[in-house]
């Protein structure tokens, strides 16, 4: 089965015209083309890389609500967290949870692995090391250009579903005027870390606009994740940022040895057309994702089956317009959309907080009444 994710396409050798191409093979595309192909339809499934899974750009720390969505696979878990500490400015902290499962931290490039292969086993063609360039109507159907190692190639479908990830909203940056986070991961060895256990710091010298993090793996192994609003002019180098958080927090990193850094982008979700003719938008290209933590891959599995349902209906029924394919919106928005904009509603006032305010909140929080209502109620998926 993983060999079939490490075959390279020839377009020599295949076809060019699909009923469905699906332009990233994370979890939001895979689940994708797996719902299409699962109904019969010919779908073309898009990797820029040379193997799915790989660089890795996130921290795979999920809520076990995830094990209940169908064809999730359990077996990329690698441990389970019962609680957090969130440390602020100065010496301010507050200890939520400790008495059950509340996240569960995952193999993210084997999830990647395992949903591609899934949405293979469905029928679904991965087209590994094609770069997505651009989507134009052509002649009824939507012309989708890739450049590959053997030079630009050009593929057909009806439909396309654009789940490449923070690569296309970065890139409109000018007409998408949203949030976008700047993050820099590790992973590292560090053995004195709790082992279920995670630690979150806010407060505007850490982690100016976002927060940082560090989730155990198991085994003494760590990761280590640092953020900040990005903005192409002022936004705050995270490789600083990191640098900051090692050394001000020595009690916490003392013995830290880094293993491997990666970094990307976190667009949070702000309201957005996500459909278009022939086309629609799932995972963190559609900002589906959670304005409070930067949380996608739940969002992402959960609008990928919707997706590819509707794209379904709209080929059974010969309508790939705009309006044919809104049904995809409708279904989104009423499921998780208005969770997404609780989110934005809570991250606009944690934007607004001073340190000073950050500090008063943990205190507050920390009382015991208040403290057991957060730990009892709190959920990583529905903050609201």
């Amino acid at each position: 089965m993983m060999a079939a994710l490490t075959r390279n396409w020839s377009p020599m050798q295949e076809r060019l015209e699909f009923d469905a191409v699906v332009v990233g093979a994370g979890p939001a595309g895979s689940v994708t083309a797996r719902t299409i192909a699962g109904d019969g339809k010919r779908v073309a499934l898009l990797e820029e890389h040379p193997q799915v899974g790989r660089p890795v750009h996130c921290s795979g720390f999920v809520s076990p609500r995830i094990l209940r969505l169908p064809h999730f696979p359990s077996e990329v878990v690698l441990n389970e967290v019962v609680g957090a500490v969130v440390y602020g400015p100065g010496k301010a902290s507050l200890a939520l949870g400790g008495d059950r499962t509340y996240g569960l931290v995952l193999d993210r490039c084997a999830l990647d692995q395992r949903l591609a292969a899934r949405a293979q086993q469905s029928g679904a063609e991965l087209l590994l090391q094609h770069r997505f360039l651009d989507a134009t109507p052509t002649a009824g159907r939507m012309a989708v250009r890739c450049r590959t190692p053997a030079g630009e190639v050009q593929l057909r479908g009806h439909l396309v579903a654009r789940a490449d990830g923070a690569q296309g909203v970065v890139a409109r940056r000018s007409r998408d005027p949203g949030e976008i986070i700047w993050c820099l991961g590790a992973e590292a060895m560090l053995p004195s870390h709790p082992r279920d256990w995670v630690r979150v710091y806010v407060g505007h010298a850490e982690a100016p606009g976002w927060f940082a993090w560090t989730i155990p793996v198991g085994d003494g192994r760590v990761r280590i994740g640092v953020g900040s609003l990005f903005h192409p002019r002022r936004a705050a180098s995270p490789r600083a940022l990191l640098r900051r958080l090692l050394e001000g927090r020595r009690d916490h990193f003392a013995g830290c040895r880094l293993l491997q850094l990666s970094g990307g982008f976190i667009p949070l979700y702000s309201p957005l057309p996500t459909v278009g003719p022939g086309m629609v938008r799932v995972g963190d290209a559609a900002r589906q994702v959670k304005p409070t933590t930067g949380g996608g891959i739940y969002m992402s599995m959960l609008a990928g089956e919707l997706a590819g349902q509707a794209m379904n209906e709209a080929l059974r029924q010969g309508d790939t317009s705009a309006a044919s394919l809104r049904r995809y919106e409708a279904r989104w928005q009423g499921g998780i959309g208005e969770e997404l904009q609780r989110g934005q509603d809570l991250r606009a006032i944690f934007t607004r907080l001073s340190d000073r305010q950050l500090r008063l909140l943990l205190w507050l929080f920390s009382r015991p009444g208040l403290q057991g209502i957060i730990s009892r109620y709190g959920d990583i998926d529905y903050q609201s």
